[in-house]
């Protein structure tokens, strides 16, 4: 993104975005904030624990596509498919095994 100041509603501010997610029974969260000019901060917690397991934007996405077996280039370009597309996509070949095991789903 170019420009991030213009999609934040007050661009002094940083803004915070966390994600929860459980991996193999593993409850995770993610914080990230964004500032007017830059990536803030970032990092991975343990829920359960509420150890940090990592602390910058590049080891956050280290640590979390490592379990999920994903890309976050693949996940970013999937959050930004039309429906029919995804499916589409997430059906070839090479990418059915490893989808329908983080997914739980079959996609035949």
């Amino acid at each position: 993104m170019k420009e991030p100041s213009k999609f934040m509603r007050e661009p002094e501010q940083p803004a915070l975005i966390r994600l929860s997610f459980t991996v193999g029974g593993k409850e995770f969260q993610i914080e990230r904030t964004q500032l007017a000019n830059k990536a803030g901060s970032a990092k991975l917690i343990d829920i359960q624990s509420g150890h940090v397991l990592a602390s910058t934007h590049a080891l956050v996405t280290k640590y979390v596509e490592r379990p999920m077996g994903l890309s976050a280039d693949f996940l970013q370009r999937i959050v930004y498919m039309s429906e029919g597309d995804v499916f589409r996509f997430m059906n070839q070949a090479s990418l059915a095994g490893p989808l329908s095991q983080q997914f739980a789903t079959s996609l035949a």
